[in-house]
């Protein structure tokens, strides 16, 4: 009986010891694939057609726009030419990080994304805010594949 509770101690030890496991890649939402897919393509028309007609836009910190304001935003996005959006998870949310480089390790910002009814309904965009990914625990094999 002793020997039996010493060794179930023991193992109790090493679990406690032991890092926790990771937790299984979430699946991408349809609809982020979406517009993850057209942003990457550069296609300004497919992105539109994703988006409500009373469609908001947060640039945290920054501007606000609504509507059709949103949809001719993303026509700036064409400057940059080597952004590149990934699907991923940030402390349990579905975001799209931004990588502003191909080459770079971690993405410089996230966007989320707030979706009804198959259509984009608010877009909050922490460009401008950047040190909010610092501290963020990101999860999710298509960010990790991209970094």
């Amino acid at each position: 009986m002793k020997a039996a509770l010493h060794r179930g101690r023991l193992r109790l030890r090493e679990l406690a010891a032991a890092p926790p496991p990771e937790p299984p890649p979430r699946a991408t939402s349809p609809a982020v694939a979406r517009y993850v897919a057209l942003f990457n393509a550069r296609d300004w028309d497919g992105v539109r057609a994703l988006l409500a007609e009373d469609v908001q836009l947060d640039l945290v910190s920054r501007a606000q726009r609504t509507g059709r304001a949103v949809g001719d935003h993303l026509s700036n996005h064409d400057r940059y030419s080597d952004w590149h959006l990934v699907p991923a998870w940030l402390e349990g949310r579905e975001v799209i990080v931004v990588f502003r480089a191909r080459g770079d390790a971690r993405p410089g910002y996230f966007i989320e994304l707030t979706v009804e009814n198959g259509k984009v309904r608010l877009i909050r965009d922490f460009r401008y805010v950047p040190y909010v990914m610092q501290d963020a625990m990101m999860a999710g094999s298509a960010a990790e594949d991209a970094m």
